[in-house]
């Protein structure tokens, strides 16, 4: 009966304002099968709704007033606005939230993914702040700690237990338990449309707890993890976000430290977006330098940005370690398993450009198998990237902090053997250039030693190219006599 009451009032206010119900749910971001429902009693007003109703209908909170006591939570209904601030020098990203603006129509839970420093917060923050307006039962937002320096990620029965106090439950109507908390926080989200954005997640058990059951919901959430599980499992979609065009990086550069700047020192502009690796936490961090010392030609900061082995020591504030290109990219390296970590200091050892499994075997001392495996690894968190045919390459910035990482936590003996594995490879592959389906019979008769046994170059040139990465590791490794062993091998060829 009480219901009825509610419904009716709704129904007749509505007709008073000669609206249709489409017209009601287009104005209230309220579905029209929902807002039927509750006209004919079918459905409980909720307090959210029906001061929603009374703003659109300009009735001064007749229908608020008419809401049964029983269906208003202790406390009262609040409407949270937890967003943090968007970055104010946001630039581009246009193609991604186009992206995330289809995906979230058909897809209730949207993952913004990508390697460390790429904006996937900054991103995530823009569109939703863009969004605002179509949940106006508010947002919420938690960041789950999933990369972080404090080594300890949010555990989602804690964030639940703060989501139900910030939308009004009292502490003593909050169960104990994930289950029931998550239970309850879809019953108070039930006809609601509330944004929910969570960030730095780790994995998909983190997230899955805090996705709402309403349709009018969404759920976007950021990760360097590609959480394969919310996608296959939960049907969420992926938004991936690559290193920023050369021409949005520019824009980013241009924001920050002023257009002028860049239109007068052009190509500087381009050199340092280019050194930054068009990644937009790097481009801050070089802005911010600019900044600060407004008297700074760009070609000078360019030119120490050249400085190869600095990079990542200028791309620092001396204020805030967590917004070190360094430090958040070690957030990501620390999060590895050992067997993992290791291949990824060791793939800091190649300085060439991408690489397949074989040389990653042999530089790792591991099958095939084992060393496909470690990659994959590495590219689930975005610390390399997959190119195809199963190569993989490095972002440059990530290049040099896996030479950083092979140099602090790697002995000189096993760097040595790493480095020498990988030239026997080089060389042996270069001067055999043996059948594709020669290498697993080759792994039987070398004795299971992968140093020996991997390779399958196409042709010569490759071939070349394999003793001119050789000789590139040995000159910086400093190990004259082996390279002029593979001088000798390369005229062979």
């Amino acid at each position: 009966m009480e219901n009825a009451s509610f419904g009716t009032a709704l129904r007749n206010l509505r007709r008073e304002r000669g609206l249709s119900l489409a017209s009601l749910s287009a104005l209230t971001h309220y579905s029209k099968g929902y807002l039927s429902r509750i006209e004919t009693g079918e459905r409980p007003p909720t307090p959210l709704v029906a001061r929603r109703c009374d703003e659109v209908l300009r009735a001064e909170g007749a229908l608020a007033g008419l809401v049964p006591a029983r269906h208003r939570q202790p406390g009262g209904f609040l409407r949270p606005a937890q967003l943090p601030a968007a970055p104010r020098a946001f630039a581009g990203r246009s193609a991604a939230l186009a992206e995330i603006d289809d995906t979230q129509q058909g897809h209730q839970v949207v993952i913004v993914s990508g390697p460390a420093g790429v904006g996937k917060t900054a991103t995530a923050l823009h569109w939703s702040h863009r969004a605002a307006h179509r949940f106006p039962d508010g947002c919420l937002f938690v960041d789950l700690r999933g990369f972080d320096p404090t080594g300890v990620p949010a555990e989602p029965a804690d964030v639940l237990a703060r989501f139900l106090r910030d939308l009004g439950c009292s502490p003593a109507s909050i169960p104990a338990g994930l289950e029931p908390r998550s239970v309850l926080l879809r019953t108070l989200l039930d006809g609601r449309r509330t944004l929910i954005v969570v960030d730095n997640a780790a994995t998909s058990g983190q997230v899955r707890p805090l996705i709402p059951g309403s349709a009018g919901c969404r759920l976007v959430v950021t990760s360097r993890s590609r959480l394969s599980g919310l996608v296959v499992r939960d049907g969420a979609a992926r938004v991936v976000l690559a290193p920023l065009p050369e021409h949005e990086a520019l824009d980013q550069l241009g924001r920050a430290i002023g257009g002028r700047r860049v239109a007068e020192e052009p190509e500087a502009a381009a050199e340092i977006a280019r050194r930054c690796g068009y990644l937009p936490l790097a481009l801050r961090i070089a802005a911010e330098r600019a900044q600060a010392r407004p008297s700074l030609r760009l070609t000078t900061l360019a030119a120490e940005l050249a400085a190869t082995r600095g990079v990542l020591d200028l791309l620092a504030t001396t204020e805030d370690e967590a917004t070190t290109v360094r430090s958040v990219l070690s957030w990501s390296y620390r999060a590895l398993a050992p067997d993992a970590a290791r291949m990824f200091r060791l793939l800091g050892l190649h300085h060439g450009g991408d690489l397949g499994v074989p040389a990653a075997a042999a530089l790792a001392g591991t099958g095939h198998r084992q060393a496909r495996r470690l990659l994959d690894a590495l590219a689930a968190v975005h610390l390399l990237e997959e190119t195809g045919g199963g190569r993989y390459r490095f972002h440059d910035l990530v290049r040099l902090y896996a030479a950083d990482c092979a140099e602090a936590d790697e002995s000189p003996e096993d760097r040595s053997a790493a480095v020498h594995r990988l030239l026997t490879w080089c060389l042996d592959a270069a001067g055999r250039q043996p059948a594709r389906d020669d290498a697993p019979g080759r792994l039987d008769t070398e004795g299971g030693n992968p140093a020996t046994a991997h390779g399958d170059p196409d042709d010569l040139d490759e071939a070349l190219e394999r003793c001119e990465q050789a000789l590139a590791i040995l000159r910086r490794a400093g190990d004259r006599a082996s390279g002029c062993a593979c001088l000798n091998d390369s005229g062979d060829v």
